[in-house]
C-alpha cells in the first residue's frame, strides 16, 4: 500500500477519513492495473460508515426517490439507521433485488 502515500482522491468529494483512504488505495490500484479488478468490493458496500456517508450524500443533494420509489420522506419515518441496517443485512446476505426498471 506504500503506493498510496501522497496520492489524494478528487478533493470536492466528501467523506470521512476512512471512505477517502479507501476511495484512494481503489483509485491507486485502478492507475497501477487499469485492467485489474476488483473482487472484494460487495463487503465494502454494506458497511455501515459506507452506507452511513453514502446516506449522508444523498440528504445533502436532496436526493429524490429512485427506481424503488422510496423517498428520504419514507426512509426518515421508518427510521434512517433501522433503515441502512436492513439494507445493509439485504446486500450481505444478497438478498437485495433492485426494482426493475423495464
Amino acid at each position: 500500500m506504500e503506493r498510496t502515500k501522497g496520492l489524494t482522491t478528487d478533493a470536492r468529494l466528501t467523506g470521512s477519513k476512512k471512505i477517502r483512504r479507501l476511495q484512494t488505495i481503489r483509485h491507486a490500484k485502478a492507475k497501477d492495473d487499469p485492467n485489474g479488478r476488483f473482487h472484494a468490493l460487495a463487503d465494502k458496500v454494506w458497511r455501515m460508515d459506507s452506507l452511513k456517508e453514502a446516506w449522508s450524500m444523498v440528504r445533502r443533494n436532496g436526493g429524490l426517490a429512485g427506481v424503488d420509489g422510496e423517498s428520504i420522506a419514507d426512509v426518515e419515518a421508518y427510521g434512517v439507521a433501522r433503515w441502512l441496517g436492513a439494507w445493509s443485512q439485504d446486500l450481505r446476505l444478497e438478498a437485495y433485488c433492485g426494482t426493475s426498471l423495464v
